[in-house]
């Protein structure tokens, strides 16, 4: 298995969100991003996040990784559980 490596130019467009798998769950829980390189930038974010909310512990547990999203999906129209919570810091985009 080789690791997958791109830039904001290689990999394509789309509706990427930083995910947390456990026990075969996928939870979508922060996104929509527009390009992959955002999404791998938050995802250690996203993981300090839903462990300061869960004081278990179980965050560490889970495998946490990047998914796109086609424009076919179902999951369209949807936004991140830590997004939908309002605890996504914003970005500076300037």
């Amino acid at each position: 298995m080789t690791e997958h490596v791109c830039t904001s130019e290689s990999c394509p467009k789309g509706r990427y969100f930083v995910t947390a798998i456990d026990c075969g769950k996928t939870y979508y829980m922060a996104g929509p991003y527009d390009n992959h390189v955002d999404a791998l930038a938050d995802v250690d974010v996203a993981l300090h996040i839903a462990d300061m909310k869960d004081s278990s512990g179980k965050a560490w547990f889970m495998s946490w990784g990047t998914v796109r999203i086609t424009d076919d999906s179902y999951r369209l129209g949807m936004v991140g559980n830590i997004n939908k919570a309002g605890l996504m810091p914003e970005k500076d985009l300037s």
